[in-house]
């Protein structure tokens, strides 16, 4: 049975795809290449976890140590009692990876992201109330305060995406530190080679299409086949450009969010989302 080493477990809209290309490049690092599996928020019963986890790393060599990434694992209220599903199966030792970058920031891309997507309409100023996920996603604190709870502060490392980027290769020399490896394997970085940026945001218009590489069967049977690097030259090179959209915070907005944030508090009495405030 083979379970999981360690989790990137969001934010959502924070760099997890770049730190997940990284640390892949380390050879004693295993991650299927389906990003985003959300096996813990897909199944509930153990032995159906493990199953899936069992699929995910069948490909894993003996000697690698095994992770996956979903942001899903870090996104309350929508899926809560995830760092409790994951300690059930996985027990005490998980690591625990959270990217967070500058929550505003994070807020504008996931609505851009979210926009295109058909999954929030309006403008940004009316979605941050009707879509309250805007601004949970972004609580850093109440998302991790789970984690740390269920494996404890030294096995859960959180990454800050501004100073990562400023340096990815000591950035992620550090993560693979955190893992109990050595950073010395780890082949260089191309700093110019950043996943999913916002000004070459890329869509599919073909719903067939759309539906084809998001299904299973493409991200766990075909995905695989094609490196990391030459999938994204791909996608960048053929998709449509999404139409750039007007995502400007008005004066009062900024002083909602950051209210909002302002309340961020690790007491469990106070874990309310902001949908409630």
């Amino acid at each position: 049975m083979k379970l999981p080493d360690f989790l990137v477990v969001g934010a959502m809209k924070a760099g997890t795809t770049t730190l997940y290309r990284d640390i892949l490049r380390h050879p004693l690092v295993f991650l299927p290449s389906q990003k985003e599996p959300d096996t813990l928020v897909r199944f509930a019963e153990p032995g159906e976890i493990r199953d899936d986890w069992s699929r995910l790393f069948a490909d894993a060599k003996s000697g690698q140590i095994k992770g996956e990434a979903s942001t899903a694992y870090a996104k309350r209220p929508d899926h809560e009692g995830i760092a409790e599903r994951a300690f059930s199966v996985c027990g005490s030792q998980l690591k625990i990876i959270y990217i967070k970058r500058d929550p505003v920031e994070r807020l504008v891309s996931h609505y851009r992201h979210e926009l295109a997507h058909g999954t929030v309409t309006g403008d940004i100023n009316d979605a941050i109330h009707r879509f309250p996920r805007l601004i949970d996603y972004s609580r850093y604190a109440w998302q991790i305060e789970p984690w740390k709870r269920a494996f404890g502060d030294a096995n859960v490392l959180e990454v800050d995406l501004a100073t990562y980027s400023e340096n990815r290769a000591l950035g992620a020399a550090a993560v693979i530190e955190f893992l109990g490896l050595d950073p010395s394997a780890l082949p260089a970085i191309d700093p110019s080679n950043i996943a999913n940026r916002a000004d070459e945001a890329k869509r599919l218009k073909n719903p067939a299409m759309q539906a084809f590489i998001t299904s299973n069967f493409y991200q766990r049977r075909i995905r695989s086949l094609f490196s990391a690097d030459l999938r994204e030259r791909v996608r960048r090179a053929m998709l449509p450009a999404i139409k750039a959209v007007d995502a400007s915070l008005t004066d009062e907005s900024l002083a909602y969010i950051h209210d909002v944030l302002a309340s961020e508090t690790v007491v469990e009495a106070d874990h309310a989302p902001a949908s409630a405030r």
